[in-house]
């Protein structure tokens, strides 16, 4: 097998960076997901109306939970869907990444 040329190297580590940092997006992005929705299990079984805080950027904001309980579904809805996206994300840089290595004739040696 010949050597494999730096500029090929170079852009399979720079594929497989991506998908770490892809990896790594998707770990935060559950991390916030499941604190999105352990709060909002906490909040349905309190009254609509009594008050609670909600961090907003490097504020807390006072609001009733009937108010906030609508920003964490919403909330909730839009990680799902970026964790969906991130995951498709890393499924695709995946393949990309078996793909060029069968196209430069790259293996992985153990």
């Amino acid at each position: 097998m010949d050597q494999v040329a730096p500029q090929e190297w170079r852009k399979l580590k720079i594929l497989r960076q991506e998908q770490r940092d892809a990896v790594n997006r998707l770990n935060l992005l559950e991390n916030d997901l499941s604190e999105t929705k352990l709060v909002a299990d906490a909040l349905e079984h309190v009254s609509p109306d009594r008050k609670c805080y909600r961090s907003q950027g490097d504020i807390l904001v006072e609001q009733t939970v009937k108010e906030v309980v609508p920003a964490l579904e919403k909330s909730r809805e839009q990680l799902e869907a970026m964790v969906a996206n991130v995951k498709k994300e890393i499924t695709d840089k995946g393949r990309a990444i078996q793909a060029f290595m069968v196209e430069n004739n790259i293996s992985v040696r153990k």
